[in-house]
């Protein structure tokens, strides 16, 4: 089989994979909105942004994963996984973002009846989780900026093998 071809079989993969979770989560096809009910909480996302980003990390597991069982012998796998790496640092910054601005959020409803000591110690509980998070985010970009730079210097290495030899 042609190698491009079953690169393009193995592109679709994470695509086909995507259309499915977006079927079995909004219920319909075709539908402008991406809802998401969870208990209290309901979240509307823009269709096309929740299939991108949706199809990157899959696209970027599954050529993590290929990549490694290949031990990044395959060039052509080595440029996707760049490719889908450099979009997933993206999509991370986007949430950095993200929660950033969900630093500023008020309960609702507010409870003015409460004593200052209970006010402080609900932030708390509410601050410590959000720090945290921010901070297994942000190594977690590392990790993917560390990844990204070894696989480019492994693919260029491979490159200059490949020239050699021809």
């Amino acid at each position: 089989m042609n190698k491009y071809i079953k690169e393009g079989l193995w592109f679709c993969a994470p695509l086909l994979l995507t259309f499915i979770s977006y079927i079995l989560l909004s219920g319909t096809i075709g539908n402008g909105n991406m809802s998401i009910n969870i208990k209290d909480t309901y979240l509307v996302f823009d269709a096309p942004m929740f299939f991108m980003a949706v199809f990157i990390a899959f696209g970027f597991l599954f050529y993590l994963i290929r990549t490694i069982i290949l031990k990044f012998r395959n060039i052509t796998s080595n440029s996707i996984l760049f490719v889908f790496n450099s979009a997933f640092i993206i999509l991370w910054t986007q949430i950095i973002i993200l929660e950033n601005s969900m630093q500023g959020w008020t309960i609702y409803p507010p409870l003015s009846a409460m004593t200052p000591e209970m006010q402080e110690q609900m932030k708390e509980s509410i601050v410590n989780p959000i720090i945290s998070l921010s901070v297994i985010i942000r190594i977690f970009q590392f990790a993917l900026v560390i990844l990204l730079a070894y696989t480019a210097f492994i693919t260029g290495k491979k490159y200059a093998e490949l020239k050699h030899e021809v």
